[in-house]
């Protein structure tokens, strides 16, 4: 116990230096007492005296106070910075005494990761007050929140844990004022990357912080923002707590007034009479401070955010399905279905963002067209306009060079009638409008309004509405390509007017209305007066109907600004009294008024208002030399001659302005020139390729075909050897026969009973009738019968066996003639059918 109090009477009496880095706790917490107390009695009149600038000049001191070992110091020091923090923001013009950007990257980090972690409550408290002080001092929040990233990639939940508690007070206390749009943009895509792995943390602390960030974050930033970024990748038991939070927040989405308690923001607040620190969104943005210190600047860019800029650029020509242009050419339905479904299920519905500089996408849009244009299974045409649909919101203004090709592939297509392709179709023609405007679609779409299907028709005079009503010239209406062209879209939009369908007509009259509000009805009175009364009163009809989305510029002809106006009138005030007439007066007010390409200083130069840029000789100048005094014939010459001057160098601007615009007008001639001939060699390639592909498929039919004929010729062969050796077989079976015919006996007597019994079986094997079967019973000799009468029987019996053999052998020569005649018959046909088969 005396030990301990000698300890603490030895330390107590050391310098403060010493104390702030003594080795001993104790001590150390001493010296953080003092300092808290030190900081607490500063007078903010004297306070260069003290010395206290030096822990704000030199941050990192105060930061291994922050960064203590042991929790009953640190709480202390902790204490005191907090002391040092709340003397600072009362010091005038303190943020040109310090860097408040330095002082946030040394203290936060340190204040979160060791004084927000903390065992003890009040650390902690104490801690968060810290951060909101020192982020009080600088331009915005973009400095504190980039310091924290690093703790995105530590594992341990109570730092994650403080790191997002941070992350919720700044945006609560502070929110984007100030920010720039760049800033949001880095800031936004930093947390979106990070917030949907801590909504899935163990940590239930974790979890829960995350969601409140979320909840602060929908409340400066559009929904649909976040919706694309973060919301769509959270879990759906994840979406339902964020709803059920979202019932529960008390404040308005998006913030009425921006809660800010900058330093720079409270002397606003004092002169205009506030009494807390609350400014207005619009007048906080309105300050405009860039962070210099002294609330100079330019304003913080107050644009939505767009997703599409946050979003990585991707690739998709390497993950491309095997075989996929093969199959594509496929004449079977199903693969050329399957490969489009594939490609668009697994890769292009994924896609963000794609950049048309880092791939090469004309082959895959060549054939997404070439299927849309001419493939008949409409399940085809469909993947076709949806993977389409996703090139263009990826790529966005770069798809531009390819859009003139994908424009008459839907123009083209747009004759089907099947409700859910049809819709799919002009869906995508508004979205490739968004980017590839009225002035470069006109001509494709007065072309194929020319189309004979009614239902092109109906398309594109939906389409050129579309593209009229959403048309935001950059100049004047006058001056623009479309109005040049006006006279071709009136007479294309002609025959739909006069169309004898109605909905047709409909849909033209919709078309000459939004021009007559853009335009003005004079513009086109001569169109108007060729119109029958009906549809000329539905078209002014529809005029107060139709709205235009965009706000055109001024729809007046052009007229001298007000700045060039005002001369004209000094000129008149000017002009001498003496015999003047007010119409001579007048007249260069006029030539002002219809010239805005005139110098507004011409005419008030040297006070003379006599100098025209048509002549060098003014419509008073015989008045004026014989009312002047002969005494002034100087003078008036020196007059005469500056005014000559004027009037040339007039001359001279005028002729080269003139000059400029016929050269303007032939740059503009020329490149529709162009275009036209560009749309022409289009489509010649597109017809060629047509052709190309149909002599193909013609070529494939034919190989097929005589494929077929070889086969049939093989065939026709092997029947015609076969054939040749039958023949061969029935001319040796003919042979045979011959032979057995010209060896056939003259005269065969029969004188003996050896001959009788030849003779006998020669007929019985010729013969079946011959046969004992076939020899009636009374032909048969009984053994009753008598031998006398034998020779008499034997006789009978030989010449009997005589003339069955002569009608054998004349029945053989009859079968023999037959099968020559058979066989002659057999050879003609073959060598008919052989002789046809060459000719075909």
């Amino acid at each position: 116990m005396d030990s301990s109090a000698d300890d603490s009477a030895s330390f107590q009496t050391l310098p403060l230096e010493e104390r702030l880095s003594h080795k001993l706790w104790k001590a150390r917490q001493h010296a953080y007492n003092e300092l808290e107390t030190v900081f607490s009695r500063l007078s903010i009149g004297r306070f260069a005296e003290s010395g206290v600038e030096k822990y704000w000049k030199r941050p990192e001191v105060f930061t291994g106070y922050v960064l203590d070992s042991n929790v009953v110091a640190q709480e202390s020091a902790v204490k005191a910075l907090h002391g040092l923090l709340d003397f600072m923001v009362t010091v005038p013009q303190i943020r040109e005494l310090c860097q408040p950007s330095l002082l946030v990257e040394n203290w936060v980090p340190a204040l979160v990761e060791k004084g927000m972690t903390s065992s003890k409550a009040v650390t902690k408290e104490t801690s968060m007050a810290c951060v909101l002080l020192v982020v009080s001092l600088d331009d915005n929040i973009v400095n504190a929140i980039d310091c924290l990233v690093p703790i995105w990639d530590k594992k341990l939940p109570k730092l994650l844990t403080a790191a997002l508690t941070v992350h919720v007070k700044l945006v609560e206390q502070f929110g984007f004022v100030n920010v720039s749009q760049q800033d949001k943009m880095r800031i936004l895509q930093g947390l979106v990357s990070v917030l949907p792995k801590m909504c899935s943390h163990a940590d239930k602390t974790v979890r829960n912080e995350s969601m409140q960030l979320i909840l602060q974050l929908c409340t400066w930033f559009d929904k649909p923002v976040l919706q694309e970024l973060l919301l769509g990748k959270l879990k759906p038991i994840q979406q339902k707590d964020l709803d059920k939070l979202f019932e529960s927040f008390q404040g308005s989405i998006p913030p009425s007034s921006t809660p800010s308690q900058f330093v720079w923001a409270v002397p606003a607040q004092n002169d205009a009479g506030a009494n807390d620190l609350v400014l207005d969104s619009d007048e906080d943005h309105a300050m405009g401070l860039s962070g210099d210190g002294n609330g100079n600047g330019g304003a913080a860019d107050d644009q939505p955010i767009d997703p599409y800029d946050m979003f990585p650029v991707q690739s998709i020509l390497d993950k491309l399905p095997n075989n996929f242009y093969q199959n594509l050419a496929s004449s079977l339905w199903k693969d050329r279905v399957a490969v489009l479904e594939e490609f668009h299920d697994q890769t292009l519905s994924k896609v963000k963002k794609l950049s048309a500089s880092n791939e090469n996408y004309s082959e895959l849009i060549n054939k997404f067209c070439s299927t849309i244009t001419s493939d008949a299974n409409l399940q085809a045409v469909q993947i076709s306009t949806n993977s389409l649909d996703v090139l263009i919101s990826a790529l966005r203004s770069e798809y531009n060079q390819y859009a003139l090709e994908t424009l008459n592939a839907l123009l083209t297509r747009s004759k089907e009638k099947k409700p859910t392709v049809a819709d799919s179709i002009f869906n995508l023609l508004l979205n490739l409008s968004k980017y590839y405007k009225l002035e470069l679609c006109l001509e494709s779409v007065l072309t194929h309004m020319k189309n004979k299907v009614p239902q092109v028709k109906i398309v594109c005079s939906k389409f050129l509405f579309e593209l009229l009503s959403s048309w935001a010239p950059t100049e004047p209406p006058y001056k623009t390509l479309v109005f040049s062209n006006l006279t071709a879209i009136l007479s294309s939009l002609q025959p739909i007017v006069n169309d004898n369908q109605q909905a047709i007509r409909n849909e033209g009259f919709k078309c000459v209305a939004i021009l007559i509000k853009i335009f003005d009805e004079r513009e086109l009175s001569t169109y108007l007066d060729k119109l029958d009364n009906l549809k000329r009163k539905k078209i002014l009809e529809l005029v107060d109907k139709v709205e235009i989305k965009a706000v055109p510029q001024q729809n007046s002809k052009p007229v001298a600004p007000q700045s060039q106006l005002k001369p004209a009138a000094s000129v008149v005030r000017s002009q001498p009294k003496n015999g003047q007439s007010n119409l001579s007066s007048t007249i260069p007010s006029k030539r002002l008024a219809t010239s805005p390409l005139k110098p507004t200083r011409s005419s008030t130069l040297n006070g003379n208002p006599k100098s025209s840029r048509l002549t060098s000789r003014s419509l008073t100048t015989p008045q004026l030399q014989n009312v002047e005094p002969p005494s002034h014939f100087q003078s008036s010459k020196i007059n005469s001659l500056q005014t000559n001057t004027l009037s040339t160098s007039q001359v001279n601007i005028s002729n080269r302005m003139s000059h400029l615009n016929e050269e303007v007008n032939k740059l503009r001639q020329e490149r529709q020139d162009w275009l036209k001939e560009r749309n022409e060699i289009l489509s010649n390639l597109n017809h060629s390729k047509l052709q190309i592909s149909k002599l193909n498929k013609q070529l494939n039919e034919s190989e097929t075909y005589v494929s077929n004929l070889q086969r049939q010729l093989q065939e026709s062969r092997e029947e015609v050897h076969n054939k040749d050796l039958k023949i061969k077989e029935l001319e040796g079976a003919v042979g045979n026969a011959d032979n057995l015919i010209s060896h056939k006996p003259a005269n065969s007597p029969i004188s003996s009973s050896s001959s009788m019994n030849r003779g006998r079986l020669t007929a019985t094997t010729l013969s079946p009738l011959r046969s004992t079967k076939n020899l009636t019973p009374q032909r048969i000799r009984s053994p009753s019968e008598s031998s006398d009468d034998l020779p008499k029987r034997v006789n009978s019996l030989n010449l009997n066996n005589h003339m069955l053999q002569e009608e054998s052998w004349k029945r053989a020569a009859e079968v023999t003639n037959q099968l020559k005649a058979r066989i002659e018959r057999m050879r003609a046909k073959s060598r008919s059918g052989f002789n046809n088969l060459g000719v075909d």
